[in-house]
């Protein structure tokens, strides 16, 4: 448990923005642990709706990972001395992964999980959805091989440019595309990874190569390219 207070205040009269924080992390048994805080900003004038908090509970055994949160943030929440990426806000997120170690030649663990998060304003309109579907092979040797499925939904409210000549413009947009990725032990004299993904991204078409080669020819020293 623990609580945090910050206090920024000028010389004008008046002129000040202070927060007071209380969050805690618990245990419960050998699997289950929870989490959660609740914080509060003092502004002059932003009297109400300054709150924020957050719950999150998670089990981990040894061939399950579910996990999920909750977040609510207030339009006036104002941390000065932090940093919100948004506030307005009501967050939720659920994660469910299967580890099993199969009797499958080279292979250590697979990893099957999905991930699916929904976010409104607090007057329900829609911000952001995230879907999250992923088959992980880990290999006994080192290295993993990934195929991944991505459905998300982001709502722009303020217009910015990924290019000189690109701009995202204000409004609702679709952003799906699938991945393959694969890569080596990196402990390895020569090891490496490639990912190739191909889909939709702010309303045009994205296609992604990555590679990666690297060369240690002792156990400090190595290149990559």
């Amino acid at each position: 448990v623990g609580i945090l207070l910050t206090n920024r205040q000028s010389t004008i009269a008046g002129d000040y923005n202070r927060a007071f924080a209380l969050d805690g992390d618990f245990l419960f048994g050998d699997n289950l642990s929870v989490s959660s805080y609740y914080a509060q900003t003092f502004t002059p004038y932003l009297k109400e709706k300054n709150a924020a908090g957050k719950f999150s509970a998670k089990w981990v055994s040894d061939f399950w990972e579910i996990r999920g949160h909750y977040l609510d943030i207030q339009a006036n929440f104002n941390a000065e001395m932090g940093f919100v990426k948004r506030t307005d806000i009501r967050s939720g997120e659920f994660y469910l992964g299967y580890t099993p170690e199969p009797d499958l030649p080279m292979v250590r663990q697979l990893n099957p999980h999905i991930m699916v998060s929904y976010t409104t304003d607090h007057a329900g309109k829609r911000l952001e959805r995230q879907f999250h579907a992923d088959m992980v092979v880990n290999y006994i040797g080192g290295g993993r091989t990934g195929l991944q499925w991505n459905d998300n939904f982001d709502f722009v409210d303020i217009p910015f440019a990924i290019q000189e000549d690109i701009t995202i413009t204000v409004g609702p947009y679709s952003i799906r595309y699938w991945e393959l990725n694969h890569s080596t032990d990196e402990s390895r004299n020569v090891y490496g990874e490639a990912k190739i993904r191909n889909g939709k991204f702010y309303g045009g078409d994205s296609l992604i190569l990555n590679g990666k080669l690297g060369l240690r020819p002792v156990h400090d020293f190595w290149l990559e390219c």
